[in-house]
């Protein structure tokens, strides 16, 4: 059977239950809960995204999560990068962690000599 892994109600619980009908959801007497963590989140929020849906699931066969790759996303409520990150799974089940970051791009009007390298402008505020 399947295994899931969904944050719900308003995002307060990550919710891990063996899912015995297949259906993707919690059900009391059908499904073995296996952990209900409370996030208690009071400086930020958290985010599964995992395609359309709002979990991720796991095969029992392999333990791996096919076609239900995604990420979980913190973001503070003060929106400070620095305090911002996420955690990425693909489809083998392997995870990567990924703080937040901004790609410097030139602005559009730098002309670049022929064989310069690009170089990112970095300014203080």
């Amino acid at each position: 059977m399947p295994i899931i892994i969904a944050i719900i109600k308003q995002k307060e619980y990550l919710l891990i239950f063996i899912d015995n009908d297949s259906n993707c959801q919690f059900d009391h007497g059908v499904n073995q809960l296996i952990l209900k963590q409370p996030l208690n989140l009071d400086y930020g929020k958290i985010y599964l995204r995992a395609g359309r849906r709002h979990y991720i699931k796991f095969y029992g066969d392999s333990g791996l999560p096919r076609r239900h790759f995604g990420h979980i996303k913190y973001c503070s409520n003060d929106h400070l990068t620095h305090n911002m990150y996420q955690i990425s799974l693909n489809q083998q089940g392997n995870y990567r962690f990924k703080p937040y970051s901004i790609d410097l791009l030139p602005p559009p009007n730098l002309e670049v000599m022929v064989g310069e390298p690009l170089r990112p402008i970095v300014t203080s505020i």
